[in-house]
């Protein structure tokens, strides 16, 4: 592309002074570095839109827009093929080894000029092989980001000269690691695909975006796909720009635009050559004066061509959407099927029709939306009535939608007598444990509120539904607009039965009776047994439980009940509460007071006070104590979240050894510590709401005690102090050694081995520098 014009670079005139001197550019390694690395914010991304950008290039100068540009990513290297004119050897130089020399800077129709693109791959490897094909000869080069012969600037070598048939140029990249692999693969498809390139990789074509006919037309519409950025992009050549401006005129315009789109596609401006400037990077737009009105140009015409086609667009949405109105009432506002989903719309009258059927009927006419609404009634339900009702209700579509679905619910009550006894079920704030009476007469419930399934619930009483109901909310999706219904039937009969059973056949509608009597037969008369227990360990895996084995337990511990099991009464890691069983055996978990009564008179005793009394016992030993204040690292106070005191924690943190040389203390925590801890985590993870005041009350205090034990033994080292008593370990802050990287067991013996050479040597530092010789220093500095 013509990046400049020297004619119009002189734009005013100095009188007088002395003969101008030109500006120059430093011969430096570095320079060159910055001007291959460090310019570019995505390097991957770089690296590929570059060198893929020049070999479609390279085509469009053959006249080869048919080719291909073959791709292939292996684990080891990345190599891009074209087949171009290839290039001289005596180009070879000036192309890839002087930075801002391109030759593209006049050509309009190529994308690039800045001389760069060629140095990309230097933003990830250090060295490429070029592979040129012109005029019958193949040279391969070797090149590379610098070395001693070269003072550390780039360098090209011819490799070796063979004759050739064919013509192009082959770069071939090193990858670093095959982890970069499926990130390059992600990359070229992305890349391709934007571009609207033709390209293979590993021999399969890749998907694209065809722009020939949107060119014609200044825009287009894609698909969403990765394209988050912005809402509406730029396409330059090969390569898509976001618009990320913040020139208020540009957002009106684009913000206008969003409403004439859909909502899964992106608008694509496409610039002529010279209208639009680029950063030398080429990941962004420079907002020039000259692209600033270019794309508002391009966003005022698309958006008149846009909204001419709309009124258009109507009818054939309509058909469309009638054609494809295969399940039931069509609801307008969610259910439109969206014409051209997936596609790039390169015309304004797809991009309306699109727009049209994606926009939530928005731009629809009254009368076609009811007409759509008759069509969907008409093929599902065939009563005359209910497609009058249909055309004449404006309620939400939702609304409308929920109340075709409780109709069938409402003709069965009618026909057998027991509307009055219809009543519906908060399937949703059931599971969810949300609040309110989740079961009461369904005409209570928001008109929005759809019937989950096409089941009707039976039972004698109101108890008995509320049972059916709970046991089977748990099945299946269920959403926030989720009710069952069911009736309550008090003539429970054969006969009545058998009429509610044939009614609901003919509206296919599926029958589920619960006979009290049946399901809860009266109790006969024998010997009392003894109750039996869920036991603590029935929640290894499942957070409900029913089965009850544990027939003599030692201790209890509180829970509550869905749907006759029980919940599980900790929350967060099983493995903790499984030790916490083992350690103390035949733990029942119950749900009611009665239960709870009846185990204190049998000598159980509550778990939650047990172990807030053993937690305090253990408390009282020094290593217990000290283990607690060096993993809570509540030894020293720190200011900064990486200053010295929060390394010395962070390190102590790490093995006991570390912190008895950080901390020094005589005691080394032992078993009691991780009994104690063990106990600390799990009356942390109890839910105590279920309990009596007098055991939450015990945990909480025996949780509390932990910091009155820590601050009564070990007083908090102030950070000012701490900062002078660890300041030998700032070098090890946010050290690999600290935050994990490598062996636990070789991290751990090398970082012992470095913290006791640092604090030796700040102690002999300190044992050397007298208060004279500080006062000199002092003078002196």
């Amino acid at each position: 592309m013509e990046v400049s014009q020297i004619a119009n670079l002189d734009t005013h005139a100095v009188i007088g002074g002395g003969a101008a001197e030109a500006f120059g550019i430093d011969d430096s390694p570095e320079f060159y570095t910055m001007l291959s690395d460090t310019m570019y914010r995505d390097k991957k991304r770089a690296v590929v839109r570059e060198v893929v950008c020049n070999a479609w290039d390279a085509h469009i100068i053959a006249g080869k827009l048919d080719t291909h540009v073959e791709i292939t990513l292996t684990d080891a290297e990345l190599t891009i093929k074209d087949f171009g004119p290839g290039i001289a050897p005596e180009m070879m130089r000036p192309i890839y080894c002087i930075y801002g020399r391109s030759t593209k800077v006049k050509d309009a129709n190529q994308t690039g000029g800045f001389g760069l693109g060629s140095k990309a791959p230097f933003a990830y490897a250090d060295h490429l092989t070029v592979t040129s094909c012109h005029k019958g000869i193949s040279t391969i080069y070797a090149v590379s980001r610098g070395g001693k012969e070269t003072d550390g600037k780039p360098d090209l070598r011819p490799m070796v000269s063979i004759p050739t048939d064919e013509s192009g140029l082959t770069v071939t990249i090193p990858l670093r690691s095959k982890d970069d692999r499926s990130e390059f693969e992600r990359i070229i498809r992305s890349v391709v695909q934007q571009g609207g390139m033709l390209a293979t990789l590993n021999g399969t074509e890749l998907r694209r975006f065809d722009y020939t006919e949107a060119r014609k037309h200044g825009f287009c519409t894609v698909p969403a796909y990765d394209l988050r950025e912005s809402d509406v992009y730029l396409l330059y050549g090969t390569v898509l720009y976001p618009i990320s401006t913040e020139d208020p005129s540009i957002t009106r315009l684009v913000e206008n635009m969003n409403l004439l789109v859909s909502r899964s596609a992106r608008l694509i401006l496409i610039a002529k050559p010279n209208t639009i400037g680029v950063t030398p990077s080429r990941e962004s737009l420079s907002y020039s004066e000259l692209t600033q009105d270019t794309i508002r140009e391009l966003l005022r015409l698309a958006r008149k061509r846009i909204q001419a086609a709309i009124p258009a667009a109507r009818k054939p949405v309509a058909e469309f959407a009638a054609s494809n109105c295969k399940d039931g009432l069509l609801v307008l506002n969610a259910s439109i099927p969206n014409m051209h989903e997936g596609l790039a719309c390169v015309t304004p009258k797809m991009i309306a029709e699109q727009t049209v059927s994606a926009r939530d009927g928005t731009y629809l006419e009254g009368r076609t939306r009811k007409k759509l609404v008759m069509l969907a009634a008409a093929r599902t339900l065939k009563s005359s009535k209910v497609r009058r009702q249909a055309y004449l209700q404006t309620k939400t579509d939702s609304a409308l939608n929920a109340a075709f679905k409780r109709r069938l619910f409402l003709r069965l009550g009618a026909r057998t007598g027991l509307l009055q006894d219809m009543m519906g079920f908060d399937a949703y704030a059931y599971r969810y444990q949300t609040g309110g009476k989740k079961m009461r007469p369904i005409a209570t419930f928001n008109e929005d509120r759809m019937v989950h399934q096409p089941v009707v619930y039976l039972a004698r009483n109101q108890r008995d539904l509320q049972e059916i109901f709970g046991r089977n909310s748990n099945g299946g999706y269920v959403d926030y607009t989720s009710i069952l219904c069911g009736f309550i039937v008090r003539n429970w009969s054969e006969t009545a039965l058998a009429k509610i059973k044939a009614e609901a056949e003919r509206l296919k509608l599926t029958v589920q009776a619960y006979d009290y009597t049946v399901a809860k037969p009266r109790p006969v008369r024998k010997k009392v047994e003894e109750p039996k227990y869920v036991r603590l360990e029935a929640f290894k895996q499942e957070y409900y439980a029913s089965e009850a084995t544990l027939e003599e337990p030692k201790y209890f511990i509180m829970s509550f009940a869905r749907s006759e099991a029980i919940h599980q009464p900790f929350e967060g890691e099983r493995t903790l509460a499984m030790r916490i069983a083992k350690d103390y055996p035949d733990v029942a978990v119950i749900t009611t007071k009665d239960q709870r009564e009846r185990l204190e008179k049998a000598g159980a005793k509550d778990l939650v006070a047990v172990l807030a009394d053993r937690l305090k016992a253990l408390l009282k030993k020094r290593d217990v104590v000290y283990g607690f204040a060096i993993k809570r690292g509540s030894m020293c106070a720190y200011e900064d979240t990486y200053d010295v005191c929060d390394t010395a924690n962070d390190i102590a943190k790490l093995d006991w050894k570390l912190a008895k040389l950080i901390f020094p203390d005589r005691s080394t925590p032992g078993e009691s510590y991780w009994e104690a801890n063990r106990i600390n985590a799990f009356l942390d993870s109890v839910d105590t709401g279920y309990h009596t005041k007098e055991s939450a009350a015990a945990s909480k205090d025996a949780r509390n005690a932990v910091d009155r034990r820590i601050a009564e033994l070990f007083p908090l080292i102030s950070a000012e102090e701490g900062a002078k008593r660890f300041a030998c370990l700032a070098v090890l802050r946010s050290s690999r050694a600290v935050t994990g990287v490598g062996s636990y067991a070789n991290r751990i013996s090398d970082l012992y081995e470095t913290v006791r050479f640092l604090i030796a040597r700040q102690k002999r530092g300190a044992r050397h520098q007298s208060p004279a010789n500080t006062q000199t220093l002092k003078e002196a500095a």
